[in-house]
């Protein structure tokens, strides 16, 4: 449906256009065969194709309602291609020039739990699961928050992944050295952009929803969870 694995046009359109450091774009291109290799370390444990993965230059900072922000390495995204809709996964420039592999293998398995959810509940044709009421009326405002993954034990098989999920995520994602580039990323005025978390949810009416395509090994396997 789409022909690449990795789209990382936003970034080098970024670097063109001089959002981006010709020197980040650069690192970015070298490290997309490590991000390969992980996105092929989380098919095998899960036997299913990854969905295509977008490469964002900016850091989504995250506004809570409360006021607490929280930066977003990753999440599911859509893209028309013809009359369909295809989910991705985007992650961020930083996540890729600064995760090392466990923490990019977390971020890639983690997001895979929100597309196998999304399957799911469009195969078997559970929307009401994934919208809620607005305006009166059901527009179908996906939201992918923490409740909307699938069970990592349902989708992989490897012991590994389902640990680093349960156990290690959030340490991961808190290593200071991690943590310390992103925030250095932000305060140098490097792209990032402040979003609500209501900016964040994905909103199609209904009938997008029905259009939306996943590959047929996908579709056959959330038949069975």
């Amino acid at each position: 449906m789409i022909g690449r694995r990795v789209l990382f046009d936003d970034v080098v359109n970024a670097a063109l256009s001089r959002r981006v450091d010709w020197r980040h774009a650069k690192r970015g291109l070298d490290r997309l065969r490590e991000l390969e290799k992980r996105i092929r370390k989380v098919e095998e444990a899960s036997g299913l194709p990854y969905p295509p993965v977008r490469v964002t230059p900016e850091v989504k900072v995250l506004i809570h309602e409360c006021g607490v922000a929280g930066v977003v390495h990753g999440n599911p995204s859509f893209v028309k291609v013809g009359d369909r809709i295809v989910p991705i996964v985007e992650v961020t420039l930083p996540l890729l020039l600064y995760a090392d592999g466990e923490i990019l293998t977390g971020v890639l398995a983690h997001e895979f739990l929100h597309y196998i959810y999304l399957a799911e509940r469009c195969v078997k044709m559970d929307y009401f699961a994934l919208g809620q009421p607005f305006g009166g009326t059901v527009l179908g405002r996906i939201t992918f928050d923490e409740a909307q993954v699938a069970p990592p034990e349902k989708v992989y098989r490897n012991r590994y992944i389902v640990g680093l999920l349960r156990k290690r995520f959030d340490r991961l994602l808190s290593r200071r050295s991690f943590v310390r580039k992103v925030e250095e990323w932000i305060e140098k005025g490097y792209p990032h952009v402040k979003i609500s978390s209501e900016k964040l949810q994905v909103k199609m009416g209904v009938e997008d929803i029905g259009r939306i395509w996943f590959p047929r090994e996908v579709v056959e396997a959330v038949k069975r969870l």
